[in-house]
């Protein structure tokens, strides 16, 4: 059961990936299907049955291991699951309990973050860097806090410890991205969401960002082209469907406007 936003928007993703699946395995016409048999009241096991002949645990098996490959790209990024750093009041039990524990303090840094105190959690997580200089959560969360406090030089000094301590990955390359931004080097900026995008094509956060860096500088090709993708990404994203119309009347693209509209 979601317990919170973040938790909505995953179970959406996860259907999202399963009708993927279906379409890509047993074409649109199963998708179709499965939303008629579904009208006729039949269980999510029936329909299952019905447009792909597998049981739900074959069928479960399949998706699963099709999954894997469509985002093995992912491999040995790095990532924070904040979903790890809810329940605050036993991390920080935790922390207390081992004061010397850097990786306790660094989760305690985590829910802070998490739980909307940045100011804390900045403090703790520079007290475990100042003991580990490369400790990667606790660098990557000093940099999101610092990023909140608006303190962008000290973030960009976090973030950047992370990359030359080799640790890669599509948020890290987004933050580098938004700070830069914040500092107005854009031309950083850019280098840093190109990254993030093709480090994790599937997440819209750089690649909305590059088509704003691109139509802030006047080029329209380019910025039609991220909206464009971004739209693919991001179908229900009003602004980017809104882009692209304006970009390709501009350009007088006629068929990227009946795309879009379509």
């Amino acid at each position: 059961r979601a317990r919170s936003h973040a938790d909505m928007l995953l179970a959406y993703h996860q259907s999202s990936r399963v009708v993927a699946f279906i379409k890509e395995r047993w074409g649109w016409e199963a998708v179709t299907r499965a939303l008629t048999v579904f009208g006729e009241g039949k269980t999510t096991a029936e329909v299952i049955k019905a447009v792909t002949g597998l049981g739900v645990a074959e069928f479960d098996g399949a998706f699963l291991e099709w999954l894997k490959k469509s985002v093995a790209f992912l491999d040995g990024q790095f990532d924070v699951d904040p979903a790890r750093f809810r329940d605050i009041g036993a991390i920080r039990k935790a922390a207390s309990d081992a004061p010397a524990d850097v990786d306790k303090h660094a989760a305690l840094a985590a829910a802070l973050y998490t739980h909307g105190a940045f100011r804390e959690a900045l403090v703790v997580a520079e007290r475990v860097v100042a003991r580990d200089v490369v400790h990667r959560l606790a660098r990557y969360i000093a940099g999101q806090a610092a990023t909140a406090l608006q303190r962008f030089e000290d973030a960009k000094k976090h973030f950047e410890a992370l990359r030359t301590a080799g640790v890669d990955g599509h948020s890290l390359r987004a933050a580098l991205g938004f700070v830069y931004r914040k500092l107005n080097d854009e031309a950083r900026a850019e280098v840093e969401y190109v990254k993030a995008r093709e480090l994790n094509p599937e997440l819209s956060r750089a690649i909305e960002a590059v088509a704003e860096l691109y139509a802030a500088r006047g080029e329209a090709d380019g910025a039609l082209v991220e909206w464009r993708r971004l739209a693919a990404v991001d179908q229900a994203n009003g602004k980017a469907m809104r882009a692209v119309l304006a970009a390709a009347e501009k350009l007088k693209d006629a068929k990227a406007v009946i795309d879009a509209a379509e």
